[in-house]
């Protein structure tokens, strides 16, 4: 059967570009020739295609009009062709790996009591495999069926066996897969493309069925990644003790980057629960690689991606349905750091980022700015919600935050070198006293920007707020449940926002809300008292239209917070029919006047 491939979060055309100071950042680039390889370098083309519309193809072009630039459109490989090496024009190749590859099944009538015969095997398994594209292990608790695997495991040190496996299938470009059961792990399994010059891909059974357990004391990683790999690894778990990381991707033998083009999907990573600094899913200089279905629970951190001074930026990664519960106090759920080189381009899609001991759901920081990350649908829950010490142009729009209970929780954080970032959620729960947002940015034309979010807090609780140095951190769309909650977090944008004019209905009485706006008109139809506004911010402008109706001469007093000048004594209106009198204030908050500064009158 021929496998799709293409359309997806991976596959677009690039170049290198330089943008604001920053290199190394990915322009899409539309209509390049796209070609596909049996290997990295040398080998033979595939060119027996079908393209989106099943026509016969050599090659596709990426879209350039009529579509999103640069994207590689959908086509059908050669027939059981799971993954091919894909070039843009005479540029480097890349491993696209299907999206569409079914799940391996197995025919219960071929079980019996005792080993296998090799005709008998279910379709795709054993006998050695090559002709099918795949190398089977079992583990020593296989069912029967799995008794003619091409390595078969003792229980003891299965990493052995599996690497075995992994070597035997990188010469030829096939796939290692896992029977259920159970392997124990003595050391790392390594998926090293620099040593073997192939894509590795090691499958399970399934995450309910396969089991690596990778407790041993001492062990760095379950499975590492190394040499701009190109791995898929799925349908699996991985069991890890309190010092040993799930999956790492590193930096080395001559490399620049961990994963080139890699896939880890339906995959389960679980810890002991310890307060540990562990990680689930740690890459360094990853490009182009998804994380897709992945359940972690008990490490003690959960997904890092960093970029390091040997290796290349990191970008182009996007993670999918990835649940992460983290047990450890001063970790993190979600780390996006830069080290020497930049990171970039990161999607995260209806994500589960909780463990309400961690200190931060969701950071992005270090020695470069994280740009371009994306993060949409998600859930986030930590002492900290959101930080980003070091970021530019990144886009948060969270389903809830829930920061629990306890001394310093904050929703979102942003250091002196987070500029023009966007944050919001649906809305944020909070037990304890906490702060909406602590802003130290001092860049003056690149202010970031907070909601719209529903602050929930229960009775009792004080919700503060710190703005940056410069006062100009935007709030927008702030909405508020409990008495606790200050009227600063309750604003609806920054002091002069919004712009628009709020029509009022003639009164005798009126209390403005500065919450709703800045701009408000309305018509005196008879002797009315403006009363002191009300949820202030300081440094507000609050303007006023009055208009006489038909019949003029209506008189105004002024609450006690109103305050004039040797330039502005008083603010008596015009008494002419049908005229407009247009008066600007602006709030001192330290003495809580609200000081006259310009006053036109009859228009």
């Amino acid at each position: 059967m021929r496998y799709r491939f293409g359309g997806g979060i991976a596959d677009w055309t690039f170049r290198a570009a330089t943008a604001g100071g920053v290199d190394g950042l990915a322009q899409l680039v539309g209509g390049q020739q796209v070609t596909f390889w049996t290997d990295r370098e040398g080998g033979s083309q595939y060119t027996d295609l079908l393209d989106s519309d099943s026509n016969p193809a050599t090659s596709v072009t990426s879209l350039d009009g009529g579509g999103v630039a640069g994207q590689i459109p959908l086509l059908s490989g050669p027939d059981g062709v799971q993954a091919m090496w894909a070039q843009a024009g005479t540029g480097p190749r890349a491993l696209m790996v299907t999206w569409d590859a079914r799940e391996h099944t197995h025919d219960a009538s071929a079980i019996t009591s005792g080993p296998l015969d090799p005709a008998r095997l279910p379709e795709g398994y054993g006998g050695g495999g090559a002709a099918l594209g795949e190398v089977w292990v079992a583990a020593e608790d296989a069912p029967p069926e799995y008794a003619g695997a091409d390595y078969p495991c003792d229980g003891a040190a299965d990493d052995v066996q599996i690497q075995a496996a992994l070597d035997d299938a990188a010469t030829t470009g096939r796939a290692v897969r896992l029977s259920p059961g159970r392997y124990t792990l003595a050391s790392p399994i390594v998926l090293n493309a620099y040593r073997d010059d192939a894509c590795q891909i090691l499958a399970g059974s399934g995450m309910a069925d396969t089991v690596l357990d990778a407790t041993t004391p001492g062990l760095p990683a379950a499975i590492i990644v190394s040499g701009s790999a190109s791995p898929v690894i799925q349908d699996l778990t991985v069991e890890v003790g309190e010092d040993t990381d799930g999956i790492r991707g590193v930096v080395g033998d001559g490399t620049s980057s961990s994963v080139d083009g890699g896939m880890f999907a339906r995959l389960r990573i679980t810890g002991s629960g310890a307060d540990d600094t562990n990680w689930a899913i740690d890459l360094d200089s990853a490009l182009t690689a998804t994380i897709d279905s992945v359940e972690i629970s008990g490490t003690g951190q959960g997904v890092r991606l960093r970029t390091s001074p040997d290796g290349w930026d990191s970008f182009n990664v996007a993670l999918r349905n990835v649940y992460v519960w983290a047990a450890g106090t001063s970790g993190r759920a979600l780390s996006l750091e830069t080290n020497g080189q930049p990171l970039h381009t990161v999607n995260v899609t209806s994500c589960y980022l909780d463990g309400l001991s961690l200190a931060e759901a969701i950071y992005m920081g270090g020695t470069h700015p994280v740009t371009g990350v994306t993060v949409q649908s998600t859930f986030a829950g930590a002492r900290t919600a959101v930080n980003i010490t070091n970021g530019r142009g990144n886009r948060v729009d969270l389903s809830e935050i829930v920061t629990g209970g306890g001394a310093g929780r904050t929703a979102v954080v942003f250091g002196a070198n987070a500029s023009g970032n966007q944050v919001s959620a649906g809305y944020w729960r909070t037990t304890s006293s906490a702060t909406l947002v602590s802003d130290a940015n001092t860049a003056v034309v690149s202010p970031n920007v907070v909601g719209p979010m529903r602050v929930v807090a229960e009775a009792g609780v004080t919700v503060g707020l710190t703005r940056n140095p410069l006062g100009t951190t935007v709030l927008r769309g702030i909405g508020a449940d409990g008495a606790g909650i200050t009227t600063a977090v309750q604003r609806s944008e920054t002091v002069d926002a919004p712009h628009h004019v709020i029509s009022l209905a003639s009164a005798t009485s009126h209390t403005i809300d500065c919450r709703r706006g800045s701009h408000f008109r309305f018509t005196a139809n008879a002797n009315f008292t403006l009363a002191n506004p009300v949820n202030p911010v300081d440094g507000q402008r609050l303007t006023l239209d009055i208009k006489q109706d038909g019949a003029g001469s209506r008189v105004m007093t002024l609450g006690s917070a109103f305050r004039f000048s040797t330039t502005y004594a008083n603010a008596t209106l015009t008494t002419a029919a049908n005229k407009t009198d247009k008066l600007t204030w602006q709030y001192h908050a330290t003495d809580s006047k609200w000081d006259l500064i310009s006053f036109v009158k009859g228009i």
